[in-house]
């Protein structure tokens, strides 16, 4: 089983997931919607994948 501090990194993930987003959304005109859509997909699977990770680890035996 993971340490606790899996959890905290998860929690900051999320927040700067939606901090970056926001700051891209600002970009769209001059990135394009695509590539701003990419940045987004690619943002939001890490945190997935993180979080796939700790549900797993989480589990009760």
């Amino acid at each position: 089983m993971y340490p606790q501090y899996i959890r905290y990194f998860l929690i900051i993930s999320v927040i700067t997931d939606i901090a970056l987003i926001a700051y891209l959304s600002t970009l769209i005109e001059e990135i394009g919607f695509f590539f701003f859509f990419l940045l987004v997909i690619l943002l939001l699977s890490g945190t997935y994948l993180l979080y796939t990770v700790y549900k797993r680890n989480n589990r009760n035996p």
